[in-house]
């Protein structure tokens, strides 16, 4: 029987929990969840940018031939430690000796007397691309969330229309790595101070920075100002580092000379013959900052999201990362300079904005409760969604320069021409570029054609000696891409001794340059191409003398 009142029924379990929980609770587990989703994404975005890094990358590694005029040289220079070391730093410049470090030669050994030895020397290129993502990765992890540091790195390889350099036969690749290497046992030490300080920490610092500088001496330069600021950390670590870099450089550097007769301080005083370009330095940086402004930008944005810690980025040794890359800039006003000069400075801003991001939104020590935790993961996970999302449109904006099946036969016509005119008529021949055709016919690199006619004004040993040899008719052919010097006898020997035998539009990553073929004047062998070919023509055809 129902009475009149009822009885007031009390709260339900599931409300009394409510209750307890208060509205808070259950904004840190929205914003929990909401943080978790902003990961996934960005984690999804960032593998994207690298997969498709990697499958472009992977096509041009494919590519038979060069892709850009200079790869041959750095592959003449790994075949030639092995067949005639003496050749890399005599005191002459023809051959071509090497004006970098031995580092990578010594690395293309293995791969250099292929008889197509330019994919699997692209692959090892692909690999140092690899270690300076992850060296990228970690730099930036030690302060930020995983996510974050992934989009870092994927931010890192985004501009592909600058990243692909990379993957090309170059010093760069590997100087960049192995200074990123570096720089991440530096920065852990930075922040580790004296806890840091051990016999294996300084023995693998010095000798990153040592194989940096054998790959490509502009490391030194890059590494200076960390190298220098680590006395504000410690002066007893620094003090262990600068002794064993001075010791280590100087008995590297007496090695070098001592093994080569003087011959690699000669080499490297090379660059002293080209002249300045007034203006070159700040088209570099424009043509730079043109495809890296996003890069940049974000480094900007992670800095005014943390104005307020303003102290902790002021003190974080990333931003001696990008010092070091400006303190390159006035080489950069150098004849032969380009924007590679200018490619470190993308892994320092990946890591600049990472790793501010992270400081700026990490939750703030003592005192933070629950919700202000739950808001800085959200935070961080919005800045890894940002980063990834700005990397992920990078890449799918630019175009990654790869080249297409024109290209590679009109590569396949010149060249086969090349070993057909030697095989037929010996050599030896002269190019200025491609360097290639060196390496197929098996001679060493006569003349780098791009500072060929800086080094023939200078007056540089060697230079005469391609004058005679043209003079006296010694090449059977003659090939031009760069021009050859307008005074001292070279066009003059040219016209008199050789006929043009024609030439191919030949594409690189740059774009497409007319390469001439020179007969010598009793062979007079012509360019013949293939029925239908409208990018190649006989001395009759689209290819004329310049």
């Amino acid at each position: 029987m129902i009475s009149g009142r009822e009885p007031v029924a009390g709260p339900s379990p599931p409300r009394r929990r409510q209750a307890r929980e208060g509205p808070a609770e259950l904004t840190v587990a929205a914003k929990v969840r909401a943080a978790r989703a902003l990961a996934v994404a960005s984690v999804l975005a960032s593998l994207a940018v690298l997969a498709l890094y990697l499958s472009q990358s992977l096509a041009l590694v494919r590519y038979p031939y060069d892709w850009d005029p200079g790869e041959g040289l750095a592959i003449d220079y790994g075949r030639r430690l092995i067949e005639a070391p003496q050749t890399l730093y005599a005191r002459t410049v023809s051959p071509f000796p090497s004006a970098y470090g031995p580092l990578l030669p010594a690395l293309l050994t293995p791969v250099a007397s292929a008889a197509s030895p330019l994919p699997a020397a692209r692959l090892i290129s692909l690999a140092w691309a690899a270690v300076g993502a992850l060296a990228v990765f970690l730099l930036i992890r030690p302060v930020a969330p995983a996510a974050l540091a992934l989009a870092g790195a994927a931010l890192a390889l985004a501009p592909v229309e600058l990243t692909f350099w990379y993957d090309l036969v170059r010093v760069d690749g590997l100087m960049v790595a192995l200074w990123l290497l570096a720089s991440l046992l530096l920065v852990k030490a930075w922040t580790a101070g004296e806890a840091a300080l051990s016999k294996r920490w300084v023995a693998a610092t010095t000798t990153l920075l040592l194989l940096a500088c054998l790959a490509k001496p502009t490391a030194a330069v890059h590494a200076l100002p960390l190298v220098v600021g680590y006395w504000v950390v410690s002066r007893r670590g620094a003090l262990r580092l600068w002794g064993a870099l001075l010791l280590t450089m100087v008995a590297t550097l007496g090695l070098l000379q001592w093994a080569t007769d003087g011959g690699f301080l000669w080499v490297a005083g090379l660059w002293s013959a080209h002249a300045s370009l007034p203006g070159l330095g700040r088209d570099i940086i424009v043509f730079f900052l043109e495809r890296a402004w996003p890069v940049a930008a974000l480094c900007v944005v992670a800095a005014l999201v943390a104005r307020e810690r303003w102290r902790a980025l002021a003190t974080d040794p990333s931003l001696l990362l990008l010092l070091g890359c400006v303190l390159v800039v006035p080489a950069m006003s150098k004849h032969g300079a380009s924007w590679n000069y200018a490619l470190p400075a993308l892994p320092a801003l990946a890591v600049i904005g990472g790793r501010w991001f992270g400081l700026g939104l990490a939750p703030r020590e003592p005192g933070d409760g629950a919700s202000d935790r739950g808001g800085s993961r959200l935070r961080l996970s919005a800045a890894a969604a940002l980063v990834s999302a700005v990397a992920l449109g990078l890449t799918l904006h630019q175009s990654f320069p790869l080249p297409t099946p024109k290209d590679e036969h009109a590569a396949r016509t010149f060249y086969g021409y090349v070993r057909g005119y030697v095989d037929r008529w010996g050599g030896p021949i002269v190019a200025t570029r491609p360097d290639y055709a060196y390496v197929l016919v098996r001679q060493p690199v006569e003349i780098e054609g791009s500072s060929f006619m800086h080094l023939a004004a200078a007056g540089l040993p060697g230079t005469e000696r391609v004058r005679e040899r043209l003079q006296r008719a010694e090449y059977t052919l003659v090939l031009e891409t760069w021009p050859y010097p307008e005074s001292g006898g070279y066009r003059e020997a040219i016209a008199r001794s050789y006929v043009h035998a024609g030439g191919c539009l030949m594409k690189f990553y740059f774009g497409a340059v007319t390469v001439h073929a020179f007969s010598r004047h009793d062979i007079r062998e012509g360019l013949v191409p293939p029925p239908g070919t409208t990018f190649c023509g006989g001395p009759s055809g689209g290819a004329s003398p310049p």
